[in-house]
Order: C-alpha cells, then structure tokens, then sequence
C-alpha cells in the first residue's frame, strides 16, 4: 500500500503543470498577514485541483508550514473525523476543529473535495472566527463557493475565491513533450484535451501505450473514462439533459423541451445550471469541452438513430425560430444550428470553446476605432479599415473578454457602391478593396475582416469562429 500512495503522488505530482499563477497565490496568502482565512479552489472535474492540493502541500513542506490534507471522498465530512485526521497529521493531541484553529503558529489545513452546504461549512465558520487566525484552509471544490458565503459579513471578509480554468495550448503541447510525444500527434492531443488536464494525461498514456494510439474506439475509452468522473448522477432524466445540451451546443430550457418531450425542463435547466461542466453564457447553456465531444461521441456510438432524430427536431425548431424570432434570440438559434452542422469537428469545439471562456459580442465603440485598427498587421490595411470603420460602424461588432477588454473585432463590407457612398475617398478605398479581392466589373461580393489582439491569439480560434457566427447573422439580415 505504501508503494502504490509513493506511485500514486509521483503520478501527481507529473500532471501539475502550468498551474504557478495559482500555487503563487495559494503561497502569498499563506504568507500574508492573518487572519489567514479560506482559499476555495473550484473548477470542473479533473481541470487539476487534487494535483494542485499536493503540490501546494509540496510546497508547504518546503518552506517548513506544517500541512495536512484530509480528501473528504475517502473520509467523508463529519467534522468531529476532519478534526481527528487533521490533528493526528499536525501532532496536535486535542483533535478537535477548534483546538485546530486556535493553534498559534502557520498551517495549512487542505480539504480535498469538499462540498458545500452541509454541516462541515458551519464548524469550519464557527472555528475560524473564533480561533487564532493563523490556519490557513484550502477547500478543493467542484462547485464554485455559494452566495451565501460571501454575503455571510464576517466569515465573507476571510475568504479568497480561485477559479481553475483549463491549461493554455503551449502548456498541453510541453506536458506531451516531455513525455516524447512531438508533431501532429501532439497537436491532435491538443486539440482534443481542450485543455483539460485528465483529458490529456488519458490520451498521453494511450498513445505511449497502446498501437492504436488515437483511434476512434481509444477516444471513446478515453471518453468513458472523463465523462465517470464527471456526471455525479445516475438519474436518467439528468444525464438525458446533459447530452441534450452538448449536442445543442448552446441550450435553453426551450432546447430541452423541444428534445425531451416529457419531464420538468425548467427543473432540469435550473440542476445544469448549477453543474460543474456547463457555464451560463448569456446566450444559453453550454457544455465545456472536451466533456461536450465526449457527451455527442459516445451517444453517437450509443444510439445513432436517435441522434440523428433528435438533430434533425433541433435544426427545425432553430430554423422556425430564426425565420420568425426577434434579434435577441436570433444569434443563439444561429449558434446551435452552426453547432449541430459540425458536432465532432474543429470549428464546433471553437465555437463552445468561445462561449465557456466567457467571450461576448457587443457594439464597437467609436472611441475604440484607433484601438481596433491596430489589431491589424498591415498598415494598408489599416487605411483602409479605418476609413470603413467610420462609415460602416453599424457592420462591425466588438468581440469581448470577461472584464469586458476588447480582445477583437468583426466587420461586414459590402463591395457595392452604394453602401460606400459618392466621396472621392470613399470610392477610392472602395476601389482598393474590389482590386484586392480581385472583382471583375458588375460582381458583387461581401468582405468578412476580423482583427485580433496581440494578447488574444491564444484564442484565435475561438474567437474566429464566433465571427463567423456574426457574419451568417449579417448575411440573413
């Protein structure tokens, strides 16, 4: 047994990767001024929390904190036990929450999948409040911390809320790397992981140990595999909607009506809400990927009639509701028609991928012009756009990030004279444009342009294919 917990850690310890930014606050609240408080640490299935706990704890023994890490899934979450295995991992003799907290000295008390709202919260609050303000506690969570923590006056002032997202790209191409995976099979690995750290770890392993590397049958185990870990339910009702939800791309509680028939969609929408896959968008519901590819793989394998079923009553629905809806549910039905069309493809991951990362598409200011033009590489083409732009604001959408920064932007140009007007520079421009895409006399075309930020192109894809959600858009208006 102690050889398989020594293997078991070391296997942890090599999925942490590219997590500092968050082990440096982990650290710099552990170093900072009491009362020390409690970091909850959420983020979805596998996205590397527990590794993150170990190597915190790593980090802990390093710098001479005592530490101990208790993981509730095996031990449960009685307090008076929590207060038991974390007084014997300390040395403590009085094996209570408030002998703990009333301790003098730093330490870190690490909770590994803890979940929130039962009796646990209350003596964890009551404990800190009371006691010497020198332990530091860490929750490792699915869910992110309820409301009610933060509206709670005292115990809210001593809490620090970390979201774990996925790994960038250049992070999951390094971790293949290093285990001797290079070219296109570890941009496959790339692509499909999404960023997820257990995803990735499953494909490295299977193509470092298996011939068929990255078929279609080693992608559906692999799958099988995620999606265990992460649904949390047997109800059949509840798993029914997560895959209805994946395979729209972009859900409502109308989606899941349309697909299911029967039960109570509002009840079931309100339960994906909640669920540590999904993330509202305010265009709808979305599954994150990869667990979305997995989600339409596997029923793909499962039960393709009624699959293909179940899309064809999606698209019609969609359709009736772009042909007669108003513009504010306009672009969601264009996105799940989009989605539906390339389930399994690059571009629909993109799409999902531009939504769960909190991307939002709004007017392009007019004060943000000159910002906008220098996203462009080229300064003709920032002429050129430039002069657009002040004509055409109205074509043109900002594409932006969760603090709300413009990280891109999208236009519409008609290469028709009447749009540009009777200027002479106007025409000129216009007359560049046509010569640039190459138009003979009497065609007509439209210019799709989208610049990006610099310190957006980690997303370019993501961002791409939001556009061109608003180019169809334009195109049907």
């Amino acid at each position: 047994m102690a050889a398989y917990v020594a293997h078991l850690s070391g296997l942890l310890h090599a999925r942490f990767v590219d997590r500092e930014a968050e082990l440096a606050r982990l650290a710099s609240v552990l170093a900072g001024p009491a009362p020390l408080g409690t970091v909850a640490l959420s983020g979805p299935p596998g996205i590397g929390k527990s590794a993150l706990l170990r190597e915190f704890a790593r980090c802990c023994a390093g710098l001479g904190v005592p530490c101990a890490l208790v993981d509730l899934a095996v031990h449960g979450s009685d307090p008076a036990e929590v207060a038991i295995r974390a007084a014997h991992q300390f040395g403590f003799a009085e094996a209570t929450l408030d002998g703990l907290f009333q301790a003098s000295g730093r330490r870190a008390l690490l909770l590994d999948h803890y979940e929130p709202g039962g009796a646990l919260d209350t003596a964890l609050r009551a404990a800190q409040l009371d006691g010497s303000g020198e332990l530091l506690v860490v929750l490792a969570m699915r869910q992110s911390p309820p409301g009610s923590w933060f509206q709670d006056v005292e115990w809210g002032a001593l809490l620090h809320d970390v979201r774990l997202d996925g790994l960038s790209r250049s992070a999951a191409l390094s971790y293949c790397q290093r285990a001797g995976i290079h070219g296109s099979v570890a941009e496959r690995i790339a692509d499909l992981s999404a960023g997820h750290p257990l995803t990735l770890m499953l494909l490295v392993q299977r193509v470092a140990t298996h011939p068929d590397g990255l078929s279609q049958s080693a992608l559906l185990d692999v799958g099988e595999t995620v999606l265990r870990s992460a649904v949390g339910t047997h109800a059949a009702d509840q798993i029914a909607a997560l895959e209805v939800a994946a395979l729209a791309g972009v859900a409502s509680e109308g989606t899941l009506r349309t697909a299911l028939g029967s039960g109570d969609a509002r009840w079931l929408f309100r339960w994906l809400s909640a669920h540590p896959v999904t993330v509202v968008t305010p265009y709808g519901l979305a599954i994150r990927e990869p667990f979305r590819s997995f989600f339409v793989m596997s029923w793909h394998w499962r039960d393709p009639e009624h699959l293909v079923q179940l899309q064809k009553r999606l698209r019609m629905t969609s359709v009736e509701a772009l042909q007669h809806g108003t513009s504010v549910v306009r672009l969601p039905h264009l996105m799940r028609l989009l989605a539906l069309v390339d389930e399994f493809g690059p571009f629909g991951r993109a799409l999902v991928a531009s939504l769960t990362s909190g991307l939002e598409v709004g007017a392009l200011r007019r004060d943000e012009l000159d910002g906008a033009v220098e996203m462009l590489p080229y300064g003709g083409w920032r002429a050129m756009l430039r002069s657009w732009l002040a004509r055409g604001l109205a074509w043109s959408r900002g594409i932006r990030g969760k603090a709300g920064q413009l990280l891109a932007w999208t236009t519409t140009i008609p290469l028709d004279a009447s749009v540009w007007g009777s200027t002479s520079d106007g025409l000129t421009v216009l007359s560049l444009l046509r010569e640039g895409t190459h138009l003979r006399p009497g065609e007509r075309a439209v210019l799709h342009v989208t610049g990006i930020d610099r310190t957006a192109r980690e997303h370019a894809e993501a961002i791409l294919a939001l556009a061109m959600v608003l180019h169809v858009e334009r195109a049907l208006l």
